[in-house]
């Protein structure tokens, strides 16, 4: 239920009930049927009393104005009338006691609802590759070097407009994996606002290293990579499946003479922000290779996506 308020803001006697020497003057504030408040002051005609009293209530408020007799007198206190507060807010109200009187009461009340919440209109998500197991490596020597590449980029689902500044790469450097284990790959795919009528793109392939190269290169190849993933998001209309890995590929060996290794798969996910769920969800990607001979492979990579 909304909390709803008055705000007492001056009092001014414009005509005093008493003829000797003004009001003894008493104001009684009632809020959903209890006594709040008791506040007084002497006043005459042309005296005006800054109040600046506010009280919270539900349903109701009621403001009632005495001129206060003294105890003494054994006379009741008298009554110059009284005003209930509406179901409206008010900015700047003006109440009238005449029962002998004419006093002058300004007043505000206000309504403090619960702020609307709207619907939200992006997004931040993160996705992570986790780790790699091993049920059983590709290479007869009995231990794996794993590594993944890809890339991913955010769309429109709409228009299929690919946004070239949220498009980036992946590639993790290879860890040494033999049947049984697993093993960690703590890499950041994507950290972003994005909007929630958009969607991520996500494109990872692994790889078995055949031939050896130099990781020393790492932060170079990166940069590669990333030139070639925003170059073919900023030229082509719709990705086709591959894409990305490929052109990573080819970057790589155009300009820092990479061989090809063995591939042991490659996993496309499009990820519909809006269905997204705020959390974290944890996603299996699973790798089968049953070649010829000794040459078989059975992993299974897990990425989180994390939604705030």
């Amino acid at each position: 239920m909304a909390t709803r308020k008055i705000i007492l803001h001056t009092l001014r006697c414009d005509k005093a009930e008493d003829y000797f020497g003004g009001d003894e003057t008493l104001l009684e504030i009632f809020t959903d049927g209890q006594q709040r408040s008791q506040i007084k002051k002497d006043m005459k005609a042309g005296d005006t009393w800054l109040l600046g009293k506010s009280f919270n209530f539900s349903q109701d408020a009621t403001i009632k104005l005495w001129d206060e007799y003294k105890p003494s007198w054994r006379d009741p206190n008298y009554f110059l009338g009284e005003f209930k507060v509406g179901s409206l807010d008010v900015n700047f109200g003006i109440a009238k006691f005449t029962k002998g009187a004419d006093y002058t009461l300004t007043y505000t009340v206000t309504t403090d609802r619960q702020p609307q919440v709207l619907p939200q209109t992006s997004s931040h998500v993160t996705i992570e590759i986790l780790d790699v197991y091993c049920s059983n490596v590709e290479n007869p020597t009995n231990v794996d070097d794993i590594y993944i590449l890809g890339g991913v980029t955010v769309f429109d689902p709409q228009t299929s407009i690919l946004d070239t500044k949220q498009a980036k790469p992946v590639l993790t450097k290879p860890v040494g994996i033999s049947n049984g284990q697993t093993q960690p790959i703590p890499y950041v795919v994507f950290d972003a606002d994005v909007k929630t009528n958009s969607a991520i793109y996500l494109e990872m392939a692994a790889y078995n290293e055949d031939f050896t190269k130099d990781w020393s290169q790492y932060q170079v190849w990166l940069g590669i990579a990333m030139t070639a993933i925003r170059t073919i998001v900023n030229t082509v209309a719709i990705l086709i499946a591959g894409a990305l890995v490929n052109i990573v590929l080819v970057g790589l060996n155009q300009f820092a003479g990479w061989d090809k290794d063995e591939r042991l798969g490659i996993q496309t996910h499009t990820i519909m922000v809006q269905d997204l769920k705020p959390g974290e969800t944890i996603y299996d990607w699973r790798m089968m290779e049953t070649g010829l001979g000794r040459s078989t492979g059975d992993y299974k990579v897990r990425y989180k996506i994390t939604v705030r």
